[in-house]
């Protein structure tokens, strides 16, 4: 919303987040980090989606210098940042999503001062995925790795051949 009406936004999808502009040339860009490397891209329908305890990165430019921001998370509204942009007007920030966030689809709200004194509120829905638990599949496959190292290659079953008895002449 600016000056408290709906307005169009261009919304683009980039590999890894989804970049707003809004009419007053205020441009919001959410996407996401993991760490250890862990990755999960914005999906071809422009939803975010990430995991429990993971950042979500916020960067907005074009709003009044040292202005307060906000970052809420929406279905149960919980402030997830605050702070002031910087000398430039802009902002650049992580947000954890909270480790106990029900799984399923959110909204990401990021609230602003736009360059004409104008209240900035955009809204992005993301969707908090369940991590898959592999633990049991992985200590399988270490352990059968460590048992065929153990046999040294042999086979684990064998079948004893009997040879044939001798005849008596």
């Amino acid at each position: 919303m600016v000056r408290r009406q709906s307005v169009k936004v261009r919304v683009e999808r980039l590999e890894e987040a989804v970049m707003l502009t809004l009419p007053n040339d205020v441009r919001i860009t959410i996407g996401r980090t993991a760490p250890g490397g862990d990755t999960v891209a914005v999906a071809a329908d422009g939803v975010l989606r990430i995991y429990r305890d993971e950042l979500a990165d916020v960067a907005v430019d074009g709003l009044i210098p040292g202005t307060t921001y906000t970052v809420y998370m929406f279905s149960d509204p919980i402030e997830l940042g605050r702070g002031e942009a910087n000398s430039a007007g802009a902002v650049k920030t992580a947000v954890q999503v909270p480790k106990d966030a029900a799984y399923g689809g959110h909204t990401l709200q990021f609230n602003g001062v736009g360059p004409g004194g104008e209240m900035v509120s955009t809204s992005v829905g993301f969707e908090v995925l369940e991590r898959q638990n592999n633990t049991a599949l992985v200590v399988f496959a270490l352990g059968l790795g460590v048992l065929l190292a153990m046999l040294g290659g042999r086979p684990i079953f064998s079948r004893r051949r009997r040879g044939s008895a001798p005849s008596a002449s």
